[in-house]
């Protein structure tokens, strides 16, 4: 889980609502926990999440990641 700034972590959960794993793709480039890389796994999820929106599963899980995004956040 990417830990970002407030303002971030609830605009990345607003995007993951409206566009299924954009917003954990978006939020795995900008985590702010000291690392210089991108996280590979979080691409993957946001990625898994995309392509499985079709089906709820995805848009259920961008939902849940989004909120565990902001309750990092806070």
């Amino acid at each position: 889980m990417p830990k970002l700034a407030k303002y971030f972590a609830v605009f990345f959960a607003i995007l993951n609502v409206i566009l299924p794993g954009f917003g954990t793709m978006f939020a795995a480039c900008l985590d702010t926990s000291g690392s210089t890389e991108v996280s590979k796994a979080q691409i993957v999820i946001g990625l898994v999440q995309f392509l499985t929106s079709y089906i709820i599963i995805g848009w259920i899980a961008s939902i849940y990641w989004a909120y565990l995004m902001v309750i990092k956040a806070w």
